[in-house]
């Protein structure tokens, strides 16, 4: 089906719209973002309501490469391959994707700093739409993004990213184990399990959990760090938790050694550096001379400076089970029989770490 580009020259749109995509971000092979809610007409892109269902469903997700993909359907076309990710502030679809589903989108412009990486992205918006988990609808508008360079990237099929809207429709239990994802009802959740539950600290829509890590052989710094399923890393810290716990210093007694990496993001490649850090306690889980990302510059959209970091797949997917609750302010981590498990981030730091629970 051939579809037409339009301009949209209605300036106050077009500052809102632009708003909006100043929100949008990546982060290390990810998309985490930040948004408070907005009263213009196409509001329903980060808010789409309660979805009318009484029981959870579950169903089977691919996980590639440390990435969580889900199967969408999409105004009756089933198999849209959608990365699943708690750091993204909207459900974005891919631009490509839109034209070839018959979407007629209203693009504003390139823009740099959308996300990480230095290339230009391309942003619009998509309305009419009915975008379903297997029956259930829960949007019925979605940003769009051109996903091409991720996609290469990522090495892996992208028609979208289903992020944070989900997560306040639904509590979602993510199943490592059997690879299967269970999104239940708000309304008369009950956990019956003997996961370790943490309180989420409240910064806007983000799922925030206090960790301590260990910054040096003498030194150990709290971090506020966003739990986010868009990003493969272990942990990554931004600029303002490097300069606080000064964990990037060379030359001082117990100071840690510096290796360089490279992470993508919409917006392509961008550098980082590694370090391994003696030890980081999540609740009670302690992990041991584990790989940590340092990014050298804090993002600057939406609530990213408030927040000291991410932690992403590598930690998560140690556990059994991972129950992202925001609307009851808490996630769980369900612990594997045995967690003596090796953090393997070999590809992008030196060590390879382990992982055990306190008494």
């Amino acid at each position: 089906m051939t579809t037409h580009t339009h301009r949209f020259d209605h300036p106050l749109l077009t500052r809102i719209l632009l708003a909006l995509a100043i929100l949008i971000g990546l982060v290390l092979f990810a998309v985490p973002a930040r948004a408070a809610a907005s009263s213009y007409p196409w509001s329903s892109i980060l808010f789409n309501g309660d979805p009318h269902f009484e029981h959870s469903f579950t169903m089977p997700f691919e996980y590639s490469k440390d990435h969580i993909f889900l199967n969408l359907t999409i105004n009756g076309h089933p198999g849209m391959v959608f990365l699943f990710d708690t750091g993204s502030n909207v459900n974005i679809l891919d631009i490509t994707t839109s034209q070839q589903l018959g979407f007629h989108p209203v693009f504003l412009t390139k823009e740099r700093g959308v996300g990480y990486g230095s290339g230009k992205v391309r942003i619009a918006a998509a309305t009419n739409m009915d975008a379903r988990l297997g029956a259930i609808h829960i949007a019925d508008a979605m940003t769009l993004v051109d996903l091409h360079n991720l996609e290469l990237l990522n090495v892996h099929h992208l028609d979208g990213i289903l992020g944070q809207p989900v997560l306040r429709q639904f509590i979602i239990e993510i199943d490592f184990a059997d690879r299967l994802i269970t999104f239940y009802p708000r309304r008369g959740f009950l956990y019956a399990g003997n996961g370790e539950v943490l309180n989420l600290v409240t910064t806007g829509e983000s799922l925030v959990v206090p960790v301590e890590l260990a910054t040096g052989t003498r030194r150990e710094h709290d971090a506020l760090l966003d739990l986010d399923t868009g990003s493969d890393a272990t942990v990554m810290l931004y600029s303002n938790f490097i300069q606080k716990s000064h964990i990037a210093e060379t030359g001082r007694k117990g100071a840690l050694s510096l290796v360089p990496a490279a992470a993508y993001g919409i917006g392509g490649m961008f550098d980082l550096q590694s370090v391994v850090v003696p030890y980081c306690l999540i609740g009670h889980t302690e992990m041991h001379a584990m790989p940590v990302f340092l990014m050298h510059t804090t993002p600057d959209f939406s609530g990213r400076r408030r927040t000291d970091g991410v932690v992403g797949t590598n930690i998560l997917s140690l556990f059994r089970r991972v129950v992202f609750d925001a609307p009851h302010g808490r996630v769980i981590l369900e612990r594997r029989t045995s967690m003596n498990l090796a953090i393997d981030n070999t590809e992008d730091a030196k060590g390879v770490g382990s992982i055990w629970v306190q008494p």
